[in-house]
């Protein structure tokens, strides 16, 4: 049990860490540039680690200061109880809802810190960040919902055992759309808008309680892109080799977000706040809700294209 807890947590940190470079990269190379290492992202966080944070003096310095620690704490439990390229969790149970709930914590948190930073920077950002989570989320939850009836559960070790993408393709499109947007790139980096409002929330943090901050995120990005794996894609596919079931799991989710994220962040400008909820309240919502709406009515379309058997 504690060694199945410690293996889960350092993973999630490698992972979300080293997909972050590989990301950069992708981006750069895609831009015809060389990029920076693919360990720029462990060099600029244990940097961080090393230096001062600073207070502001106009800031509320509970709010300010709990912030990063409340993001890295949320995504913690969350690595614990999502299945990580493994068959079971680490804790050996997992709630779908519980795990939404997670997921929206370092968003929160970064409200919290922007709002207390006493910028109006951050104040700003704060604000973007509330709108972009509105806009994501909605469609995120509905596809997650529509999995969860399907399998008749909302355990996760119940949900995995299936792949719903041969069930909810669409819900599953709609998940992966929302990862841009989750993961804050362009162009749905609208919170931080170095250009405009200079890095928004993360203004007036500095030393460790940046690396925390920066770090939240990350994991969060990671862990997103892991539940989304094991929703839709099941995590039993390879249950006697776990090994081979490692492999794939972690195939996906790095694919997941180094090419459909950098994809977004290589090839698009930043969009505008009051486009988000229009953007992803538009298609990826209703992608989900046809999905969940079809397969209540007890419509198995994927059977009758394909002859696989719904669930």
């Amino acid at each position: 049990m504690i060694s199945a807890i410690v293996i889960a947590l350092i993973y999630a940190f490698v992972a979300a860490l080293l997909l972050q470079g590989i990301r950069r990269i992708v981006v750069a190379h895609s831009q015809f540039r060389k990029g920076p290492s693919i360990f720029q992202t462990f060099y600029d966080f244990f940097k961080l680690l090393g230096k001062e944070s600073l207070t502001p003096n106009v800031t509320s310095p509970l709010l300010f200061n709990l912030a990063p620690i409340l993001s890295v704490a949320a995504m913690v439990v969350a690595a614990l109880i999502i299945p990580l390229a493994a068959t079971t969790p680490a804790v050996g149970a997992g709630d779908l809802i519980l795990v939404i709930y997670l997921l929206t914590i370092p968003p929160f948190a970064l409200i919290l810190g922007g709002s207390a930073s006493g910028s109006p920077y951050g104040a700003i950002g704060a604000t973007r960040e509330v709108a972009l989570l509105i806009a994501y989320e909605t469609p995120f939850i509905v596809a997650m919902v529509a999995t969860a009836i399907a399998a008749g559960s909302f355990q996760l070790s119940t949900i995995s055992t299936t792949a719903y993408v041969t069930v909810l393709p669409l819900a599953t499109i709609a998940a992966i759309w929302t990862l841009p947007a989750a993961a804050g790139v362009q162009p749905f980096d609208i919170c931080e808008a170095e250009t405009e409002i200079c890095s928004g929330p993360y203004v007036e943090y500095s030393g460790p309680n940046l690396a925390l901050l920066q770090l939240g995120q990350w994991l969060k990005t990671f862990l997103y892109a892991s539940l989304i794996a094991a929703v839709f894609f099941g995590t039993f596919m390879f249950q006697y080799q776990p090994i081979i079931n490692f492999i794939v799991q972690f195939i996906i989710i790095a694919v997941l977000i180094t090419v459909f994220i950098a994809f977004w962040q290589a090839t698009t400008g930043r969009t505008r706040v009051t486009h988000l909820l229009r953007y992803y309240w538009s298609v990826p919502m209703a992608l989900a809700v046809v999905d969940l709406l079809l397969y209540v009515a007890g419509v198995r379309y994927m059977h009758l294209l394909f002859g696989w058997a719904g669930v």
